[in-house]
């Protein structure tokens, strides 16, 4: 039963990694109407599959290519603020459930509604949010302006 999970894991992210490209050359008309449900859909379908097949485990990826936390969740990289490690248009799976630690990548959502991938370093009375790209500023964020932070537990890069 386990290779079957890791088999609709893999077909489900393949075919996430297939469709955020292809969603990116329709024609402009079509592309404002379903380039962010179509993926949105998608990264939800993996949801889903992740909530059925793993909701009694603990929140850990392991090396096997399995996800342990049913909260986990995709997120789609739209800026190119953490390049080189995640370029645009590439999806990251999301867990709610680690423990995060000084140096891990992150996924913030901030009250002010913003939204951002970073590496993440505790300090007294909040957070320091770098991104990999020299061209971005490194961000201080107080605890309380902080809504989530939740570690990037996989992720891959687009073939070039």
């Amino acid at each position: 039963m386990r290779a079957g999970r890791v088999r609709r894991w893999s077909r489900c992210t393949a075919f996430v990694l297939w469709l955020v490209p292809t969603v990116e050359k329709f024609p402009r008309r079509h592309k404002f109407l379903l380039g962010d449900r179509l993926p949105a859909t998608a990264l939800d379908v993996i949801e889903r599959l992740v909530g059925a097949d793993i909701h009694t485990r603990s929140p850990t990826a392991s090396g096997g290519g399995e996800l342990r936390d049913p909260n986990a969740y995709g997120v789609w990289i739209r800026g190119d603020s953490m390049l080189p490690a995640h370029q645009p248009a590439m999806v990251a799976i999301v867990s709610p459930g680690c423990l995060v630690r000084d140096g891990d990548e992150v996924y913030a959502h901030l009250v002010s509604g913003e939204r951002l991938v970073r590496v993440v370093h505790p300090v007294t009375g909040g957070f320091v949010l770098e991104p990999y790209n020299p061209a971005y500023t490194v961000r201080w964020v107080k605890k309380t302006e902080v809504e989530a932070l939740h570690i990037i537990v996989y992720s891959r890069r687009r073939e070039s």
